[in-house]
C-alpha cells in the first residue's frame, strides 16, 4: 500500500478488554475496519456499525443488525461438497472435526457435513468440536483413537485442524488415504504443506473480495 494514500492498521482484540478495540474505533483513528474471526459475543461491532464503515469477512451470528455487509463463501456447500468427496470414495464411517460453534464458519461447516452424510443415508460415527488450530485437530484425533471408534472417512472444519490431525494419525501408523480418507476446507499453506497434501475445497480470496457487477 506504499504506492497509495491508504493506511492499513491491524488491531487484536482480547478477551480481556474486547472494548479496547472499540474505543480505538471509535477515537477517529481511522475511517473503516474489516471485521475478521468474530465471535457470536463480539457484540459491540454492531452498535458500531452504525458509527463507521464495516465489512465483516464472514457471516455474523447476529440477526439484528441493519445494513451489514459481508465477503464470505458458502460454507455449507463446502463442507457438503468435501463430505460427498469422502462418501464417493465408498466410505462409510464419517467423522469430523467441527469449528467453534459460536462462529458462523464453524456452524455453517457442520452443518453442511451433516447434509451430506444424511443424503448418502448414513449417520457420524463422531463429532467433535475444535478451535480452527493444528493443536485441536492433534489433540481431538489422539482423542479418536483412544475411544478405538471405527474411522474410514474424516472431515475437517479448517485445514489447519486437517493438518494437526494428518500427524497424529502418522504418528499412531495409520496410512492416510489407505486406512482413512480426509478432506478440508481452505487451500492455504496447511493443505499445501501437510504430508499427504490435503484434499480441500479451494477458496480464492482475491476472488471473494473482487466486486462484481451487479452485487
Amino acid at each position: 500500500m506504499a504506492d497509495t494514500e491508504f493506511m492499513l492498521t491491524l488491531l487484536l482484540s482480547t478477551e480481556s478488554d474486547p472494548a479496547k478495540t472499540t474505543r480505538y474505533l471509535q477515537g477517529g483513528n481511522v475511517d473503516g475496519a474489516l471485521v475478521l474471526s468474530h465471535h457470536a459475543d463480539d457484540r459491540s461491532y454492531a452498535d458500531l456499525a452504525s458509527k463507521l464503515p464495516m465489512v465483516y469477512g464472514g457471516r455474523t451470528m447476529s440477526t439484528d443488525q441493519n445494513e451489514i455487509y459481508v465477503v464470505d463463501i458458502d460454507n455449507i456447500a463446502a463442507a457438503r461438497r468435501a463430505t460427498e468427496v469422502i462418501i464417493a470414495q465408498g466410505r462409510t464411517k464419517l467423522a469430523m472435526i467441527a469449528g467453534p460453534q459460536d462462529m458462523g464458519a464453524g456452524l455453517d461447516r457442520l452443518v453442511g457435513f451433516k447434509q451430506g452424510v444424511e443424503a448418502a443415508g448414513l449417520e457420524p460415527v463422531a463429532i467433535e468440536i475444535g478451535d480452527f488450530t493444528p493443536a485441536s485437530g492433534h489433540h481431538i484425533m489422539e482423542q479418536l483413537l483412544a475411544s478405538q471408534v471405527s474411522i474410514d472417512g474424516l472431515f475437517t472444519a479448517s485445514a489447519q485442524m486437517g493438518f494437526g490431525a494428518l500427524q497424529a494419525l502418522h504418528e499412531a501408523g495409520i496410512n492416510v488415504p489407505k486406512d482413512i480418507s480426509v478432506t478440508t476446507v481452505d487451500d492455504d499453506s496447511f493443505s499445501r504443506s501437510s504430508n499427504p497434501p490435503l484434499t480441500t475445497i479451494a477458496q480464492f480470496p482475491e476472488r471473494q473480495g473482487r466486486l462484481w457487477p451487479n452485487c
